[in-house]
């Protein structure tokens, strides 16, 4: 059985399956894991270039490449000189393999890769996408491969405490004024 585990960097990542090797890792070279099994930098360098401040490649890059050196990463083809283990990630065909290829960010990059190797379990930790800004947008994807997955027969589970499925409604759910809140995704 093969499961992955999805990980950022919002709180409940602490939760993550850290210790059990029956998870395999999936993360960003940006952020500090205690165990990661692949990276996925799916920024074009024209992105890069333009960036600023803490997500320039001066900022993180150097101590990324020091800590996770034998670690592949999944870039995008304009990326593949910025890291020794650098690996194309497969954007044709995982396109071809969805019915609508939605991806507006990592996450999304790394659920529907999973998704194409028809993983058996996909975790997701400290993946919240809670606020204004760039979640706004970002999110849907996320929820509409994590759908995906689960009519594909693949089973995801989403860290205690996520606010990733909770009600955007004062009352909990759309239609009431007042009721329980839904925060667990179906089958918890």
């Amino acid at each position: 059985m093969r499961k992955v585990a999805i990980v950022a960097k919002a709180g409940t990542s602490a939760l993550a399956p850290w210790r059990d090797a029956g998870w395999e890792i999936w993360g960003m070279p940006w952020i500090v894991y205690p165990r990661v099994t692949r990276l996925f930098e799916v920024h074009a360098q024209s992105f890069c270039d333009a960036a600023e401040g803490e997500s320039r490649d001066e900022a993180w890059l150097p101590e990324a490449l020091a800590r996770y050196a034998g670690i592949p990463v999944y870039c995008d083809p304009s990326r593949l000189h910025a890291f020794p283990d650098a690996v194309e990630y497969p954007l044709r065909e995982i396109r071809q393999s969805l019915p609508i290829p939605y991806l507006e960010n990592t996450i999304a990059y790394q659920l529907a890769m999973a998704i194409h190797e028809e993983v058996d379990e996909i975790g997701l930790w400290g993946v919240h996408m809670m606020g204004r800004g760039e979640f706004t947008w970002q999110r849907p994807s996320v929820t509409y491969l994590i759908g995906l997955a689960q009519g594909r027969g693949i089973t995801v589970s989403n860290a205690p405490g996520s606010p990733l499925f909770m009600s955007g409604y004062e009352g909990g759910r759309y239609g009431l004024t007042t009721g329980e809140r839904f925060i667990a995704m179906a089958g918890q």
